[in-house]
């Protein structure tokens, strides 16, 4: 079954509202705390030789489902469980490019591998048009050596090591070790 942008069985669950997110992925997401980091899958584009931004991001932990992010228009995530199969070529009709899933391909975030999840953030963007509002951005997963934001780019998926707020731009805690957790 082809899914968004030709990727097998991908169905994205686009959400805005940062509370709707919170209801839907805080039992997943906070059960993923303490386990250790396995992978990060992008789709790259093989033609360019560059990761394909529009594309999830794939966190894999030891244990537990993967998590899929992708990030579309200015407020939209969508945040997915074990739906695509890396194993599978991406078919995108009409798209002369050609894809692949890579593992740990890019260097700044593959020094992640093998840390612990300490903490999962929202990263939410500000919309100003009049008044101004805060709106769905993306995910912050912490780590012991440092953090992963997975957020929205204008309309593509962005990732960052540290990411720091600024204009336009903030996290908020949300699932968190507790202090007297032992590991």
């Amino acid at each position: 079954m082809e899914g968004f942008l030709g990727i097998s069985g991908y169905r994205p669950d686009w959400v805005s509202d940062p509370e709707h997110l919170v209801r839907h992925h805080a039992s997943a997401l906070g059960a993923m705390l303490h386990s250790e980091l396995a992978a990060i899958w992008v789709l790259w584009d093989t033609t360019d030789e560059e990761r394909y931004a529009d594309a999830p991001v794939i966190i894999q932990f030891a244990a537990g489902p993967r998590v899929e992010i992708c990030c579309w228009r200015f407020d939209e995530v969508s945040v997915t469980y074990d739906s695509i199969d890396v194993g599978k070529p991406v078919r995108w009709d009409g798209e002369p490019r050609t894809f692949e899933w890579r593992r740990d391909a890019l260097s700044p975030f593959s020094s992640l591998i093998g840390s612990h999840l300490r903490s999962v953030d929202l990263v939410e963007n500000e919309l100003v048009l009049g008044d101004s509002t805060w709106c769905l951005g993306g995910l912050e997963f912490g780590f012991e050596i440092a953090s992963l934001a997975i957020y929205n780019g204008l309309d593509d998926t962005q990732m960052a090591v540290d990411l720091e707020p600024g204009v336009g731009l903030r996290k908020r805690p949300w699932l968190n070790r507790t202090p007297d957790d032992p590991s």
